[in-house]
């Protein structure tokens, strides 16, 4: 995901969480870049799905995940 590296570090481990009528869902991903609109901003990431051999697959996944997801970092005890 992007986001503000320099606040929330680069590398961070971040769970993506979300319910939807298939169920609960849980990503784990890790916070690899950041630009300017994520500076500073601790309210928002961009989720990269992937790669797709064109734009109707990436359409077809986009309507798969939700515009909206609960963000936590995690940490290491």
């Amino acid at each position: 995901v992007a986001g503000d590296v320099q606040d929330l570090g680069l590398g961070q481990l971040i769970g993506l969480s979300w319910t939807d009528a298939a169920g609960e869902h849980l990503r784990l991903v890790v916070l690899a870049d950041t630009g300017g609109a994520f500076e500073p901003n601790l309210f928002q990431l961009d989720w990269l799905g992937g790669t797709f051999p064109s734009q109707q697959a990436w359409r077809a996944w986009s309507k798969t995940v939700p515009g909206r997801v609960h963000a936590q970092i995690l940490v290491r005890r």
